[in-house]
């Protein structure tokens, strides 16, 4: 990514303060990769844009269709989905990623369905304190 990040951008083109910019991201921490994965498996249901602009209501046909749709790997490109056990540097670096695209505000929600509680001692312990005071570079 180079220069500024694209919403930033066309608001400052058009004469306008940027203002806020929050941006989501879900992540998936278990004691394996694979645990990891079905544990967030059932967010794929979110994932087709049709979603967001057709009348779609019945839970578990968004589902199968997210499940059609968007591969395993297309899924773990959009969500931070790990076990990371080293130093859990694949979330820092991934939280990292989605900063760079502009936010002011970056809200992480855990889709830990293997483990939510060990999902959030590992962010407190060890991700978020590796992301505190590190600066993002521009």
């Amino acid at each position: 990514m180079s220069g500024r990040p694209a919403s930033r951008g066309a608001a400052e083109d058009a004469g306008h303060d940027p203002g806020e910019i929050v941006l989501q991201t879900s992540f998936s921490w278990a004691a394996d990769d694979d645990a990891a994965l079905e544990g967030i498996r059932p967010w794929k249901g979110s994932q087709p844009q049709e979603f967001f602009r057709d009348d779609w209501h019945r839970p578990q046909e968004m589902y199968e269709e997210g499940e059609r749709q968007v591969s395993d790997d297309e899924f773990r490109e959009s969500a931070i989905i790990s076990s990371d056990h080293a130093d859990h540097a694949e979330h820092a670096e991934h939280i990292r990623e989605v900063e760079k695209l502009g936010a002011t505000t970056l809200m992480l929600a855990n889709n830990s369905g293997a483990d939510p509680h060990g999902a959030i001692e590992v962010y407190g312990s060890d991700v978020l304190p590796a992301l505190r005071g590190a600066a993002v570079p521009g």
